[in-house]
């Protein structure tokens, strides 16, 4: 699989790590995509399949990298673990932004939760 990061980084200085994740080497995919030493990340799915144990551990990971000024763009359903590590949320149907806001304003939005995140 390519992924053309340029349209990203083009007319820039930013370094993208593109890491793809979803299975158990989740850990070990994410630890390879950081030796390139990146200002940005792209994190799918990271927390599919993995013990809640293992997902907290993550979402420790992930605020730590964060805090070292690592950007995070993370691509989640589990909403507990999406809270745990992110500051903004945007909502995709069918290649549409629905809902764009911080964590704190979609906790608070019981209609926008009920519309997308409800089975």
């Amino acid at each position: 699989m390519r992924v053309d990061t340029s349209a990203i980084a083009e007319g820039s200085t930013l370094k993208c790590g593109i890491c793809i994740v979803g299975s158990g080497a989740a850990g070990i995919t994410i630890a390879r995509s950081l030796m390139g030493n990146p200002s940005m990340i792209l994190l799918d799915e990271p927390s599919e399949g993995l013990a809640p144990v293992i997902v907290e551990q993550m979402a420790n990971t992930i605020r730590d990298l964060k805090a070292e000024g690592l950007t995070v763009l993370l691509s989640e359903q589990n909403l507990h673990f999406a809270t745990l590590v992110s500051d903004r949320a945007f909502i995709i149907e069918k290649g549409r932004i629905r809902y764009e806001g911080t964590m704190a304003e979609l906790a608070a939005n019981e209609e926008v939760r009920h519309a997308y995140l409800t089975v």
